[in-house]
């Protein structure tokens, strides 16, 4: 899908993902990692939203991709709720 394609059909979708963004006061208790893998997850969804959908061969890595994607997203966001809560939440 064209960028331009993208902003017409979601065209608010940049002001909502502002509002999900961690504040920089946060962001200094997360540890570096946190965003390193975060960054990797991005870069595999610009991957598969560019790659090309005409061949069953693509169609096969782009559902191995968007599987891989899937279990290093759950796995972050599991690990993230475990420091929220070791730092926020009292036990």
């Amino acid at each position: 899908m064209p960028p331009e394609e993208f902003t017409s059909k979601y065209p608010y979708v940049i002001s909502e993902l502002v509002k999900l963004e961690s504040s920089a006061r946060l962001r200094a208790l997360l540890p570096r990692e946190y965003y390193d893998r975060s960054f990797e997850i991005i870069r595999g969804l610009d991957e598969l939203k560019n790659m090309p959908a005409d061949k069953m061969k693509n169609f096969e890595a782009a559902i191995n991709l968007s599987v891989g994607l899937d279990g290093k997203l759950e796995k972050l966001q599991e690990e993230l709720t475990k420091a929220y809560q070791k730092t926020y939440v009292a036990d």
